[in-house]
């Protein structure tokens, strides 16, 4: 029989095993509705925040099944088992901890890793989320270890004459004299939960999906002044200014290609400077239309907080407007300069070059032309309208948009290519 103090103990790890997995499990399956319903951002997270990039991107699921509901069942298969061990101590129960809490751990630390090298941005509900699963694999873990048998080990007989004094002991003595034997090994059970966290991972790689954010049902319309471009989005309908905004390629293309992107968004930068190399190779069968769509609360209403990161977006979606109207052909090498930094260009130092390059005073009256105002609202009504939390979104008329980042250039190139034909339509 196990003492008293070490059946409290038992009992006391057990609690905390079990209270630590069903939470892991309700943050999981928080995240999960989350990610399924593709429409905002969990508490505290604001669009264009970590928690959108890394929910809304193609490693936040499996067959379009989001990864948090698969944490969920894991976790309360976690505490299901370790409850469970209450009643009945080691054999399978036992065993199957160690393959759960193992498959646990693993995945946590691969999803951390993911998130931090491959997305470039960290969720701060997952991160927590992976922490409750870390700490409960462990405490899991010791609970396995505690209830695992000692294996029994061999004692050799010694003879009376060996030991004069063997026949005074008593047989509590020879009893407590007795070697402990090592523990069953935990090695196969945690081998095994590696195993199944790898074949998790390799079939996210090859089943994960860029979420469908919208879809264009009509071309452009050729009545009203301007020509707007009308899209039925996820979320409704939405128009953005044709004739006011930044587009490379001949009037006369045959498809369009439609960028919704903010000068904040590293993510948005990759794709932008894809696009714009691959445009030249088009042979004037694309048009592309480049669409500031700012994530800061104070030019888009759909942002709760807006990030540091964020802060001079409007501004310089704003300023970019304006170069576009006073030199259109300008435009691409001031695009090309806004984003050439990693980080985003400082309001003043932005303004500056602009006023170097086209005069003060035109750059000022520029920027106080209501219409630049007016544009940017359009942009930002058709984002929302995307039903996408992140940029950037990539649209074509007739086609399923895509959104977000993508894990290299090479495979955006590739999407490009597969989903819109670009850059040069089949």
């Amino acid at each position: 029989m196990s003492a008293p103090g070490n059946d409290t103990a038992n009992r006391r790890i057990r609690t905390a095993a079990v209270t630590l997995s069903l939470l892991a499990a309700a943050v999981a399956g928080y995240l999960g509705i989350v990610s399924w319903r593709m429409h905002g951002t969990p508490w505290g997270c604001g669009a264009g925040s970590g928690c959108a990039d890394v929910l809304r991107s193609r490693w936040s699921n499996v067959a379009g099944i989001p990864v948090g509901l698969f944490a969920a069942l894991t976790y309360l298969a976690l505490a299901g088992l370790t409850w469970r061990s209450a009643w009945k101590p080691g054999g399978c129960g036992t065993n199957g901890i160690v393959v759960v809490a193992s498959l646990v751990m693993s995945t946590a630390i691969y999803f951390i890793l993911l998130q931090a090298a491959v997305i470039q941005a960290l969720c701060g509900w997952c991160l927590f989320d992976h922490a409750l699963g870390l700490l409960a694999a462990l405490t899991a873990f010791i609970v396995a270890r505690r209830q695992t048998p000692r294996l029994t080990p061999a004692v050799e007989k010694k003879s009376r004459l060996d030991d004069p004094l063997s026949e005074y002991d008593a047989p509590n003595d020879k009893q407590a004299s007795q070697p402990r034997g090592r523990r069953v090994s935990a090695l196969p059970g945690l081998l095994a939960g590696v195993a199944i966290s790898m074949g998790f991972v390799i079939t996210q790689h090859f089943t994960g999906r860029m979420p469908e954010v919208a879809r264009i049902e009509s071309g452009p319309a050729a009545e009203g002044e301007g020509g707007d471009l009308k899209l039925v989005l996820k979320q409704g309908e939405a128009a953005i200014r044709l004739s006011l905004l930044p587009v490379l390629g001949s009037p006369q293309a045959s498809r369009r290609l439609v960028l919704m992107y903010d000068y904040c968004c590293p993510h948005c930068r990759e794709a932008h400077a894809v696009i714009r190399r691959l445009q030249p190779l088009s042979n004037n069968d694309w048009q592309v239309v480049f669409v500031p769509a700012p994530l800061n609360r104070d030019c888009n209403s759909a942002i709760e907080e807006t990030e540091e990161r964020f802060r001079d977006a409007c501004e310089l979606a704003r300023l970019s407007l304006a170069v576009w109207k006073l030199r259109p052909d300008d435009w691409p090498d001031f695009d090309d300069w806004l984003f050439e930094p990693e980080l985003p260009r400082p309001l003043a130092e932005a303004k500056s070059h602009a006023a170097a390059l086209y005069g003060e005073l035109a750059v000022a009256e520029a920027l106080l032309d209501p219409v630049i105002n007016q544009v940017i609202q359009s942009n930002v009504a058709a984002w929302i309208a995307s039903g996408s939390q992140v940029l950037p979104v990539i649209l074509s008329p007739g086609v399923s948009g895509i959104a977000g980042r993508t894990e290299s250039d090479e495979e955006l190139k590739s999407v490009l290519t597969r989903e819109f034909g670009f850059p040069k339509p089949e």
